[in-house]
């Protein structure tokens, strides 16, 4: 976990979460998004948009979620949180909340025009299951006396309720996302204290497969809509000052690794697919842009000045 409570921080919530090192465990339980989305027409995209108060980075205000079209026009205000994710139907978005100066989060459920919020459980962030009725996040395992204090991986009624613990391990699990026929999750872990590694896991638990083995950290990862593949971000150098991150895709079983984006000295992050499975949303330079999945087709979402925003999630059209 060395290298990746460095560098998270730092990379995907941008300046914003570089500014709260001093929460940098439950900062990048949340910051370390996984998504999924349903397959579908094209609809709107969520993201978290992160401003400062009085310009003092040291004072972060989380939110407000906005949705936009994907040609950047309707921008809309739905609530204040970080990490959205759309229901698979398009009219709900699930997301998460930090308190306590950041030590803690919670995650909730709302409607896509603001009303209906519901609080779900604690953790984050949170991904809806294919037909809605479960999230998968991820929150630190307070019950065990063997390793309490480490971030696993549960799901929960999207009502709410009581939650079930998938992995019990040592080592720190984030940002699950399922499946689209529900039968398996993927996430992000360090298992080896050092590089961090794509993994997935049955949804009813078990023992877990690992599908990238690099030296470099790879994260945040999004099944496509057909379940064949998983989109996600692979980071390049030792040394922060001189590493970049770039999205990468992979089978879903492993293999057969394919490079989308190649921008040189940037940060490119929180990838997510379109519903329709030709373009994929991502962070970069502090707005959000979608490039085909060939890698060709660059295009800027948003233009915010004074504002990082990011986590884009994809949701189709109701």
């Amino acid at each position: 976990m060395v290298r990746r409570t460095l560098y998270l921080p730092a990379l995907l919530l941008g300046t914003l979460a570089a500014a709260v090192v001093a929460c940098a465990v439950a900062l990048l339980a949340v910051s370390s998004e996984g998504k999924a989305t349903s397959p579908g027409k094209n609809g709107r995209i969520a993201y978290a948009s992160i401003a400062y108060a009085s310009g003092d980075q040291s004072e972060p205000y989380f939110g407000p979620i906005y949705t936009i079209k994907p040609g950047g026009s309707g921008k809309s205000k739905v609530t204040n949180g970080l990490a959205p994710s759309y229901s698979p139907d398009g009219k709900r978005i699930a997301y998460a909340t930090l308190h306590n100066k950041g030590n803690d989060a919670d995650i909730y459920t709302i409607d896509v025009g603001g009303g209906g919020k519901s609080k779900v459980t604690t953790g984050g962030p949170p991904s809806y299951s294919p037909d809605g009725k479960r999230l998968v996040f991820s929150d630190l395992d307070k019950t065990s006396s063997k390793h309490p204090g480490d971030y696993e991986i549960y799901t929960v009624d999207a009502r709410g309720g009581d939650r079930t613990q998938l992995t019990h391990n040592d080592k720190d699990e984030f940002a699950p996302s399922y499946s689209p026929d529900g039968k398996k999750i993927a996430y992000d872990a360090a298992y080896d204290g050092n590089d961090t590694e794509l993994y997935t896991i049955d949804a009813r638990g078990g023992d877990r497969t690992q599908l990238t083995h690099n030296d470099g950290d790879e994260w945040a990862s999004d099944y496509s809509p057909d379940g064949k593949r998983l989109v996600y971000v692979g980071f390049a150098g030792l040394n922060i000052d001189l590493a970049e991150s770039d999205i990468y895709t992979i089978n879903a079983r492993g293999g057969d690794k394919t490079q989308v984006t190649n921008t040189d000295n940037a940060y490119e992050f929180d990838p997510s697919y379109s519903p329709d499975d030709k373009k994929i949303a991502y962070t970069a330079g502090g707005d959000i842009y979608t490039i085909n999945v060939g890698g060709e087709g660059k295009f800027r979402v948003t233009h915010t000045k004074k504002k990082e925003e990011s986590e884009p999630s994809w949701g189709s059209r109701p």
